[in-house]
């Protein structure tokens, strides 16, 4: 769906219930624009790429692009490429393989059964919709 129609609240309130029934959830946000950073005031927050873009994501700084909240939610944001350069999409496929390789780094993400992926409302290029 197109952007303000609710995506992200879905998203987050799927994520309380799952949360709410004993599950294990992490959410991922998957927009360019770090809007899931936004959503919780961390607008200084970093994204898993711009850990990639400066020095690459490490055990040592994965934290600083995650988030583990009270309930035990883990939040993630993917971020973007730098504007006119690259693909988004692709970005996306950097930033979950780099979370994936470093999750034994990351507070309570190996037992996550619920992965909920914040998805932007257009396709912008064709990494997004690969398969």
């Amino acid at each position: 769906g197109k952007g303000g129609i609710g995506k992200s609240t879905v998203a987050l309130n799927l994520a309380q219930a799952l949360s709410r029934l004993g599950e294990g959830v992490a959410v991922i946000g998957c927009s360019p624009k770090s809007s899931l950073w936004d959503f919780w005031g961390l607008s200084d927050k970093k994204t898993l790429l711009d850990l990639e873009r400066y020095g690459g994501v490490s055990p040592a700084n994965i934290n600083e692009s995650t988030l583990v909240k009270e309930d035990g939610i883990i939040y993630a944001e993917s971020g973007g490429p730098e504007p006119g350069v690259g693909c988004g999409g692709r970005g996306l496929q950097v930033a979950l393989t780099r979370l994936s390789e470093n999750s034994d780094h990351v507070p309570g993400l190996k037992d996550v059964a619920y992965y909920i992926y914040d998805v932007i409302g257009d396709v912008v290029c064709g990494g997004f919709a690969m398969p």
